[in-house]
C-alpha cells in the first residue's frame, strides 16, 4: 500500500489505535494495531472507532449486544462504515432500519468466526462462521485467502488487523461480508478455478447454474486445478475448452448430489445419486491424508475427498483430488 493510503487508514482508525499500544505496517500494506491496555470488550473497542459506528448500530438493531460482548475466543471482521454505506446502496436500502434484524443479524454473524486469530495465524482456508443460514440452520463457512494481503470470501479486504478485545480480536474489512452462496467459494478459492471455468464453458447450452438454483441444497464435490489437469491429460485435450459441452456436462453434473450431505452424514459404503443419473460410493474412512475415499461412475476408486463441508447457504462443497468421471457406456 503506498504511504498516502496507509496514512489515511491510520487517520480514520485514530480512535482505536489510540487505546492500543502501537500501530505498524505489514508486509502486504494492511495495518497491524498491538493493543489492549484498556481491557476493552470486542464491542466497546467497535464503539471508540468513529468508523464504526455502523457497525455498532447493526449490533443494537439485531439484538447482538449480549452476543458481541459475552462471547469468548471469536474472531470479527467488522466492516467500516463505507462498507455499509455501499452494501445499503446496492441492495436498495436507504438505511439500516429497512433490514429485517433477522437478516442483519445473520449478516452479522457471518463476520464471526470460530477461536481468536491472530494475522500470524491466519492461514489461507476454510473457518467455521457463527452465521447459521446453511440449510437446516447449518454453520457457514468462511474463506481466508492470505496470498495477497488478507481477503475475505474473494471480496472482503483487512485494512486493520489484530485489534485485540478481552473476549476475542478484530480484523476491520473494506466490505461487507455477505452470506456465501456455493459459487462465492468456487469463485473465491484458487484452488477451484478450473471447475468454476468449466461451468461457465458448460452454461450455453446445459444450464447448469440455472439447473442448481432449482435443485437447491445440493453437494458439490470439486476437483482441484491439479485434478483437471490429469483429467484433460487422460482425455487428450489441451484445454476445458475442447471438451465436448454435452460430454463436460454430463461430467460436470457427476460431481452434484441432491441434498446438504456433509462428511458427518455419510457412512462407509453409502452409494449417492448424482444429478448426471449415475452413482459415487463413499468409503470411511479414507487412505492416507484423504477425509473419505469415493468410487465414481466409470468404476474408478481411490478418489480422494481432501477438504470437507465448506458450508454455503444453498449447499456443501468437498474438495477432490480426481475429477469424477460418469459411466459414458450409458
Amino acid at each position: 500500500m503506498k504511504k498516502n493510503i496507509l496514512f489515511k487508514t491510520v487517520v480514520v482508525f485514530l480512535a482505536i489505535i489510540t487505546v492500543v499500544s502501537s500501530c505498524t505496517s505489514i508486509d502486504d500494506g494492511d495495518t497491524i494495531a498491538t493493543p489492549n491496555p484498556n481491557n476493552l470488550d470486542i464491542l466497546a473497542l467497535a464503539r471508540i472507532s468513529t468508523d464504526l459506528s455502523l457497525f455498532v448500530a447493526a449490533v443494537e438493531q439485531a439484538n447482538l449486544v449480549d452476543f458481541f460482548q459475552s462471547s469468548n475466543g471469536i474472531t470479527v471482521f467488522p466492516p467500516i462504515n463505507a462498507a455499509f454505506i455501499t452494501y445499503l446502496d446496492n441492495n436498495g436500502f436507504s438505511s439500516l432500519e429497512d433490514i429485517p434484524n433477522d437478516t442483519l443479524a445473520e449478516l452479522l454473524r457471518n463476520h464471526v468466526v470460530r477461536g481468536t486469530i491472530s494475522f500470524e495465524n491466519l492461514e489461507t482456508g476454510y473457518f467455521t462462521n457463527e452465521s447459521t443460514s446453511g440449510p437446516d440452520g447449518t454453520n457457514l463457512s468462511t474463506f481466508v485467502n492470505i496470498s495477497n494481503g488478507i481477503i475475505i470470501n474473494g471480496t472482503s479486504r483487512v485494512i486493520l488487523g489484530d485489534v485485540n478485545a478481552t473476549n476475542g480480536i478484530l480484523h476491520l474489512v473494506n466490505t461487507v461480508i455477505e452470506l456465501p452462496d456455493v459459487f462465492t467459494f468456487l469463485n473465491a478459492d484458487p484452488n477451484f478455478a478450473s471447475l468454476s471455468s468449466a461451468i461457465d464453458i458448460s452454461n450455453p447450452t446445459s444450464n447448469l447454474t440455472e439447473q442448481l438454483a432449482m435443485s437447491e441444497p445440493f453437494t458439490i464435490f470439486v476437483p482441484q486445478n491439479m485434478a483437471f489437469q490429469e483429467a484433460l491429460s487422460s482425455l487428450g485435450v489441451a484445454s476445458i475448452n475442447e471438451i465436448d459441452t454435452a460430454l463436460l456436462t454430463d461430467i460436470l453434473s457427476h460431481h452434484i448430489v441432491l441434498g446438504n450431505t456433509q462428511l458427518e452424514d455419510l457412512t462407509n459404503g453409502d452409494i449417492l445419486n448424482t444429478l448426471e443419473g449415475d452413482t459415487i460410493t463413499i468409503t470411511l474412512p479414507g487412505t492416507d491424508i484423504n477425509r473419505a475415499d469415493l468410487t465414481d461412475g466409470s468404476g474408478t476408486n481411490g478418489i480422494g475427498l481432501l477438504t470437507a463441508d465448506i458450508q454455503a447457504t444453498d449447499g456443501v462443497l468437498h474438495s477432490l483430488d480426481t475429477v469424477l468421471i460418469p459411466d459414458t457406456s450409458n
